[in-house]
C-alpha cells in the first residue's frame, strides 16, 4: 500500500490492515508502520490493535486494545497483536499527519510478522490506504 505525496502540503493518512495467521497463532504478533524517506516528511501517527497478550477465543471482541501514539521516525513501527481466529482478520489502524518537506515522493505502509512462526502471517483483501491534503 503506496501513496504518493506532493512537496510542501500536509496530509492525514489513515491505513486499515486486516491480518489472519495461519494455524490461528495467537503468539505472531504484527508490526507496522509507515516508511517514507528521511529527506521527504516528517509524520506523527498512532498504530491501534490488540494487545500483544491477547489470548485464545475465536474473535478480537472483549480483548485489550492497545495503541501507540507519537511516531515521528521515519521508518518506525509499533507492535500489535493478533487473534487466533483463522476465518476473521484482525484489524490494525495507523492514522496521522504526514508533513511533507521541499521534495514529493512516495509513502508506504511496512509490515511484518514481528515473532518467527512457522505460521505465516497475511495481509488480506479489502486492507486499505486513505489519505486527504489538509494543507
Amino acid at each position: 500500500l503506496t501513496l504518493t505525496v506532493a512537496a510542501n502540503t500536509r496530509y492525514r493518512v489513515r491505513a486499515v490492515l486486516f491480518f489472519i495467521v495461519a494455524g490461528g497463532n495467537s503468539t505472531v504478533d504484527i508490526k507496522a508502520g509507515f516508511t517514507i524517506p528521511a529527506t521527504l516528511a516528517s509524520i506523527t501517527y498512532s498504530i491501534n490493535g490488540p494487545d500483544v497478550n491477547i489470548t485464545g477465543g475465536s474473535q478480537v471482541a472483549g480483548q485489550t486494545w492497545q495503541g501507540y501514539l507519537a511516531q515521528t521516525t521515519a521508518n518506525s513501527s509499533g507492535i500489535v497483536g493478533v487473534s487466533n481466529d483463522t476465518i476473521v482478520p484482525t484489524p490494525v489502524i495507523l492514522e496521522g499527519i504526514l508533513n511533507v518537506g521541499a521534495t514529493s515522493g512516495s509513502v508506504t505502509v511496512g509490515w511484518a510478522q514481528n515473532t518467527t512462526s512457522a505460521n505465516a502471517l497475511t495481509l488480506k483483501m479489502d486492507s486499505y490506504l486513505e489519505y486527504m491534503k489538509v494543507s
